[in-house]
């Protein structure tokens, strides 16, 4: 997931390392992480439940017979002849497997199992380090009587969270007032940009749509200085280097607060390389400008804690019927899938500083779905074990997933943090969900429902986008 930031200044291109970036929990899980749980943002306008965003935003829209559909997966064959960036899939008995082609050109003998060669790269399917102490994205709730948070911006985070200069968290007193006395309280990229794209003179830029300023649209400069009022848990902490060291702080009044590349100063002090405040009742959107490479809020698509435990009980009561999260899921895709292009929500793509895409036909932004007579019915989908597919797989069928960020060498679906990563609380904050870390079964069911999806245009009439009109209403009395 790493790349290079260029940012601008004048005339001069200054560089910075930098990568890409139910129903309510039970009693007893809400009294050990309230500090994780976020909740329904409350305005004017409608939200559903636990998750972000319009009810009408593009992640909330359920997929219908209006919406348009091409094939994505090309299946495998001996006398196609394939562009380099393809993706292919193929079946070896119960085993369904997903390749990208290399080179293109004649068909070469493809590799077997989840192996590569140097015509065909393998491409898995999984959940982002789902069962890693620190994984996902965390996501917590300030409140008015939580402490009182300064913070700073520092370019230097990442590349010391990298080399492990810097721990997430840093309890050492000295190290602390040095790194703090070292950052700054102005916003340090340009304002017309979302940092994560900013492109130099010869590269790509961002679609044209307006000012990209850094508070993200509608934010009010008192907004944008949360050092000066900054409410939250004492105990934050980022995430893990395979999600950069991101941390979300829904805040009292309504904002979130998204950090990245984020270290933890003794005295109540955040330091991050950037920082965005984006309002959750939106359409979760480019517009926004968020932390994305698509400049989407970081916590749009996460599958949350909550969302989770709901689905599995209502799988479980149902009988492996029914339970579904409510809203399209985040999925990161690699480099050499993508294509230099952005379908809405997303409004750019990466600076292509390293990793180019090669991709043949995948935009940023783009929304993969299952076609809706797609049968959860075989023996791989109706086990009690597999439930953790059928979940995902219902709800790739009603929303979709829709592409954030690049990252990794295969797709990945994004979730909210585990709070606590032992396996009894894992039972309790997933409903019971948390399949045992790498689970093969697991791989192998992701793996097939991607392979089936088909690249889905929503009509423009079907949902809202973010734009004045919106915020004019999150403004208007209830």
């Amino acid at each position: 997931m790493k790349r290079r930031i260029f940012i601008l200044s004048g005339s001069a291109i200054l560089s910075a390392t930098s990568s890409e970036c139910g129903a309510v929990l039970l009693a007893q899980l809400n009294q050990k992480t309230r500090k994780q749980i976020a909740p329904a943002p409350s305005s004017s306008v409608s939200v559903s439940g636990l998750r972000p965003f319009r009810d009408d935003s593009i992640w909330n829209v359920a997929i219908d017979k209006t919406a348009s559909r091409s094939v994505w997966v090309v299946p495998w064959s001996s006398t196609t002849t394939y562009r380099a960036g393809d993706l292919v899939r193929t079946s070896v008995g119960s085993e369904t497997y997903l390749y990208v082609s290399v080179r293109g050109g004649v068909a070469k003998a493809l590799p077997s199992g989840q192996s590569s060669n140097s015509d065909w790269t393998y491409c898995g399917v999984s959940v982002s380090q789902w069962y890693d102490s620190g994984g996902g994205t965390p996501v917590f709730q300030g409140t008015a009587s939580d402490p009182t948070w300064t913070l700073r911006f520092n370019l230097a985070c990442y590349g010391n969270l990298s080399s492990g200069a810097w721990p997430r968290r840093i309890s050492d007193l000295s190290l602390s007032d040095r790194i703090w006395s070292d950052s700054a309280t102005t916003v340090v990229y340009p304002t017309d940009y979302n940092a994560y794209v900013t492109v130099s003179a010869a590269a790509l830029v961002p679609p044209s749509s307006g000012s990209f300023d850094p508070k993200g649209k509608g934010i009010t400069d008192a907004q944008l200085v949360p050092w000066k009022a900054l409410h939250a848990p004492a105990d934050l902490l980022p995430s893990l280097r395979g999600t950069d060291w991101t941390l979300v702080v829904h805040l009292s009044d309504g904002t979130v607060l998204e950090t990245f590349a984020t270290v933890i100063l003794t005295g109540n002090r955040i330091v991050c390389s950037s920082y965005k405040i984006t309002y959750p009742n939106l359409a979760g959107d480019g517009w926004q400008n968020g932390f994305r490479a698509s400049m989407v809020p970081g916590y749009a698509g996460l599958i949350r804690q909550a969302e989770w435990s709901a689905a599995w009980t209502a799988d479980t009561d149902s009988g492996g019927l029914l339970g579904t999260i409510p809203h399209a899921l985040a999925l990161l895709a690699p480099a050499n899938l993508l294509v230099q292009a952005a379908a809405y929500p997303a409004y750019a793509w990466d600076s292509q500083a390293s990793g180019r895409y090669t991709g043949t036909s995948l935009r940023m932004g783009e929304r993969l779905a299952l076609p809706a007579n797609f049968a959860l019915d075989a023996p791989e989908f109706t086990s009690s074990e597999a439930r953790f597919a059928r979940i995902i797989g219902r709800t790739l069928k009603t929303y979709g997933a829709i592409v954030v960020d690049r990252g990794g060498t295969g797709m990945t679906l994004l979730h909210q943090a585990p709070t606590d990563t032992s396996a009894a609380s894992l039972a309790l904050a997933y409903g019971g969900g948390a399949l045992p870390r790498g689970t093969y079964l697991n791989d192998r069911q992701l793996r097939r429902l991607l392979a089936q999806c088909d690249k889905v245009v929503i009509p423009p009439l079907s949902y809202r986008r973010s734009d004045a009109t919106t915020l004019a209403e999150l403004a208007a009395p209830s």
